[in-house]
């Protein structure tokens, strides 16, 4: 059986490929472009064909038309029609869909922010547990986007994707530069990342003919964004045709629906085999299920990929679930008989001999114990960070700083 061998960073395409966030973003361009060249056909064509591509230069594309037609000398509104010359300039056109499409964009992120949505409404299916596999297999993971900079970091930021990348790059202010092109050359150019040890992921042609012109590996992922339509069995998910056949045109080396039959991906990767974990085994295994259906099955709250990591996505709530079981003694030989059982437990425990570097050993919450009547003796010693946020906070409220 041949090796595959291991790919050691990951360029990703972000919109339709990981977040949903701009579903619907084709139907926005098209309505501004039609203001301007009432020719749906023609419209649907060119907006299939530049998928991926700068928005500027998608604009750039479209005043190449209007020009070649001689420049439509009407202007739809709700009105109906007005005689006026269409701006002879691609960034008007540019910001006049981005505000379009910002104007739905921005509220959706911001009641994912807000918590009144939770961020995996706009996950593409299995996207977070992709990242979580890269991530514990120490690949590093690179975002670059057609979107503006700006906002493809805060919406990244907003459904907990940003805290996997190395760097999320996207469209600069009146540039043409392809942010998607610059991150795999600086890749290969500059971090000194063999071809073979690089992948590409993305929904769109643009960054899969750019990875397969390098030589990397290509996954295109057929996306079906729409929350309304079928996405197939839990394992086996459908594939959205027309992503599909422009991914197959570019030559992706694999083509997925989403991410939630991962094996196959990871595989592809070369990062088929689990990363070694000295920890508990299969027992560990089993006690760590049992704990998340404690914990999250039955506390009816976040479970699995649902949980939001504190340290990837600061400042967001971590829907985190607790379960607490209340157990009378009287049922197994009563308080004094549970107490003296406990004690010789214990003390079993602390004779276990030490590993090296070790003085003790300590049962289960013994270190917090001991910090707690520390600290209720000696006081609780804050940290600088803390100190300044207290004394902010204090500021902000009108509380006198003691």
């Amino acid at each position: 059986m041949k090796t595959v061998k291991q790919v050691k960073a990951v360029v990703c395409d972000f919109d339709g490929t990981f977040s949903t966030l701009r579903c619907g973003w084709e139907a926005v361009m098209k309505r501004m472009m039609m203001k301007y060249l009432p020719d749906e056909a023609w419209i649907d064509a060119f907006i299939g064909e530049t998928t991926g591509v700068q928005t500027i230069l998608q604009m750039k594309g479209f005043l190449e038309e209007l020009k070649r037609r001689g420049g439509s000398q009407f202007i739809a509104t709700v009105a109906g029609t007005i005689n006026c010359a269409p701006p002879d300039d691609p960034w008007f056109y540019k910001n006049e869909y981005n505000d379009m499409l910002m104007a739905s964009v921005a509220v959706k992120r911001d009641e994912v922010v807000a918590g009144k949505v939770p961020a995996a409404t706009y996950h593409v299916p299995g996207a977070l547990l992709f990242l979580q596999a890269l991530k514990t297999r120490g690949v590093k993971i690179y975002f670059a986007s057609g979107t503006d900079q700006a906002d493809v970091r805060a919406e990244a930021a907003a459904l907990g994707f940003a805290g996997f990348a190395e760097s999320i790059a996207g469209a600069l202010p009146k540039s043409e530069s392809c942010a998607k092109e610059a991150a795999l050359k600086r890749l290969v150019e500059q971090a000194g990342v063999a071809p073979e040890e690089l992948a590409v992921v993305g929904d769109g042609k643009v960054e899969i003919a750019l990875g397969k012109a390098l030589g990397a590996r290509t996954l295109g992922v057929a996306t079906i964004e729409e929350p309304s339509r079928s996405r197939g069995s839990a394992t086996l998910p459908a594939l959205n045709l027309a992503k599909k056949a422009r991914l197959e045109k570019a030559g992706a080396d694999m083509i997925v629906g989403d991410f939630r039959d991962l094996r196959p991906i990871l595989d592809f990767l070369g990062l088929g085999a689990n990363p070694p974990f000295a920890f508990a085994e299969h027992k560990g295994y089993g006690f760590a299920t049992m704990v998340e259906a404690m914990t999250g099955v039955l506390a009816m709250s976040g479970m699995m990929s649902g949980v939001n990591s504190w340290n990837m996505q600061p400042g967001r709530d971590a829907d985190t679930g607790h379960c607490f079981i209340v157990v009378n003694p009287a049922f197994f030989g009563g308080k004094d008989a549970l107490r003296e059982r406990i004690d010789a437990m214990i003390d079993e425990l602390k004779r276990c001999p030490t590993v090296e570097g070790a003085n003790e050993v300590l049962y289960p919450g013994e270190l917090e114990w001991r910090r707690e009547a520390a600290a209720r003796a000696e006081g609780v010693e804050l940290p600088v960070a803390s100190e300044k946020e207290l004394a902010r906070a204090a500021e902000m409220t009108g509380v006198r700083n003691a």
